[in-house]
């Protein structure tokens, strides 16, 4: 088993490759914005020459809530663009 320090030393890395951002308001949440999300995935689905002008991007969502305490819940919301070639 990996020791404390390598465990948050991996989180603080895997965390890095996420745009998280602290929710307004009370609540100790962070979120993604979608918009730029997408926006970067569509950018790396062009570079490895998947998208092009002609592609059309159909965006799958889905979403759960999951109970992590007796007061504490979690929203996971998740996206899967797809794309389909337009004739």
């Amino acid at each position: 088993m990996p020791n404390i320090y390598k465990i948050e030393k991996k989180v603080k890395e895997l965390n890095a490759t996420c745009n998280f951002k602290p929710t307004p308001g009370e609540a100790e949440e962070v979120h993604m914005n979608f918009k730029e999300s997408l926006e970067e995935r569509i950018i790396r689905l062009q570079e490895k020459g998947v998208l092009n002008m002609n592609t059309k991007i159909h965006v799958k969502l889905s979403g759960d809530s999951t109970n992590i305490g007796k007061r504490l819940t979690v929203e996971n919301v998740t996206y899967c663009p797809e794309s389909f070639v337009v004739n």
